[in-house]
This record gives structure tokens, C-alpha cells and sequence, in this order.
């Protein structure tokens, strides 16, 4: 009989513990069928899921390798550059496109026919302004030519031509000289003349010529290289001297020489 008392025990612990076990699922099941309790029991059990899954986020955090972070990081990092690249091609096609359609647009006008050529590099210092262009001697460019931009804008001048390349002398440059027209009521002639920045002077002029600021000044077609009516820019202010044999006037750009990149060559009048 002593040898059972332990089998007994066993059984009647596990006896307690099953009974234990089947009472508290049958409480709980009863307290289920009480609608109140029970939206009471779904919120608690909502908010221990959420507590459980955001300790489980944040060790999973928290346990992550440096070197997957680091990867993270390289990546987001190659991304921002692949999209700031793509930015930048995008703004300068749509630059491109604009220049190319007021060209296109000079040239039906003007019934000019020109060859279209891009900027590829540029030299500003204290005493010349050029632009080295992707066409040269086997596209059958010549010295002197006159190069536009925009809808017949004189942009500059041929200077020297090689095999596939050329220098263009910007009107801005001191080197430069262009014989133009003040547009009015009276044709005014005059020479204009480069200087540092976006200011012009044009010197020559008659001193019973009548200027007034705002008039346009276009190319005169007298040189016989450049051909008449080309614009290059508006008259900011006129200075005369009674005891001067002529007056001469400041002539300002249309716009900004850094900032466009095709161009059309216009051959000599004598070309066309």
C-alpha cells in the first residue's frame, strides 16, 4: 500500500490542474457570453498585440547589424544622387529644346538658312569673352560668320575656325566691332563696341541724331559679314557732348551669355 501513495498524489495533482485548466477556459468562456465583458477582453487583447508587436519592432531594431544600416544609408545615399543627376539631364533638355525652337522659329521667319552648333566650352577673363562650338572646318564654317541665338539675336563672331571646332568672339568682347542701326524714326548708324559685362557702347553717333532710351539696336549689314536686322540690344542711356564730333549710347543685352548653349551660324551675306 505505501508503494501507491505516490501514483495517488501524482494523480490527484494532475487531476487539480487539468479541473484548474478547464475551469479558468470555462470562466472565461462564460465570461465571453457577456457582451460587455467581452468588448472589454477585445480591447485588452488589441492593445497586448500591439505592445507585444511594437517590443518585437523595436528589438528587431535594436538587434540589427551596422552594417545592414550602413548599406541602408549607402544605398538611399546612390539614390538621391541617380535621382539629382536625372534632374539636372531633364532641366537641361528642356533648356535645349526651348533655344532649338526659337532657332527654328528665326529661321522660318527670316528664311535664313544656318548651321546649328552647341557651346562645349567657355573662356571669360578680363580681356576677351569666347566660346569654343562643336562645328569647324569640315562643316563648312567660315571666319567671320555671324553666330545667333534665340529669335535673331546676334550672339557673336567667328574668329577662328579649325577642323571640327570654332572660337566665337562674344559682342561683349573688347575685340569686338559691329557696325549697327539704332531703330526709330530717323535710322541712326553707328559702331558698337564690347565691354566687361552685359553693357555695350555705341560710339559714331551723329550729333543731330535723336536717341531716346528704350530704342532697339540691330546690326546695319554694313561690313558686309554680318547680315542686317540681327538684334543686339536696347538703348539704356545716351551721353552727348556739345563739343564732341559725336554722341554715343549704352546698349544693353538681351540677355545673359552664360546661359545658352545652341546656337545657329549665319554664313556672310556673300555666302548665302
Amino acid at each position: 500500500m505505501v508503494k501507491l501513495r505516490p501514483k495517488s498524489v501524482a494523480i490527484r495533482r494532475a487531476t487539480l490542474v487539468s479541473a484548474t485548466f478547464l475551469g479558468v477556459i470555462l470562466f472565461f468562456w462564460l465570461l465571453l457570453r457577456i457582451p460587455t465583458l467581452a468588448r472589454v477582453y477585445a480591447r485588452v487583447e488589441a492593445g497586448l498585440v500591439r505592445v507585444g508587436t511594437n517590443i518585437g519592432t523595436g528589438l528587431i531594431g535594436f538587434t540589427r547589424s551596422e552594417k545592414s544600416l550602413l548599406e541602408q544609408l549607402e544605398v538611399c545615399e546612390a539614390t538621391t544622387r541617380t535621382l539629382a543627376r536625372e534632374a539636372v539631364s531633364v532641366a537641361t533638355l528642356e533648356q535645349e529644346i526651348t533655344e532649338l525652337r526659337a532657332l527654328l522659329g528665326y529661321t522660318t521667319k527670316a528664311q535664313a538658312t544656318g548651321l546649328s552648333t552647341h557651346v562645349i566650352a567657355r573662356a571669360v577673363d578680363n580681356d576677351v569673352t569666347r566660346v569654343l562650338i562643336d562645328k569647324g572646318e569640315l562643316d563648312g564654317v567660315q571666319t567671320g560668320s555671324a553666330v545667333v541665338i534665340d529669335d535673331g539675336v546676334l550672339f557673336g563672331m567667328i574668329e577662328s575656325v579649325r577642323q571640327t571646332s570654332s572660337v566665337v568672339r562674344l559682342v561683349t568682347s573688347p575685340q569686338s566691332r559691329i557696325p549697327a542701326a539704332v531703330l526709330g524714326a530717323n535710322r541712326t548708324i553707328g559702331l558698337v563696341e564690347g565691354r566687361q559685362g552685359a553693357v555695350l557702347i555705341m560710339d559714331f553717333i551723329p550729333q543731330d541724331a535723336e536717341l531716346g532710351t528704350g530704342n532697339l539696336v540691330v546690326t546695319s549689314g554694313l561690313d558686309g559679314l554680318v547680315r542686317e536686322g540681327l538684334i543686339i540690344g536696347l538703348v539704356t542711356e545716351v551721353v552727348a557732348v556739345e563739343s564732341a564730333p559725336f554722341q554715343h549710347a549704352f546698349i544693353e543685352l538681351l540677355y545673359e551669355p552664360r546661359e545658352w548653349t545652341s546656337l545657329l551660324i549665319l554664313p556672310p551675306p556673300t555666302g548665302l
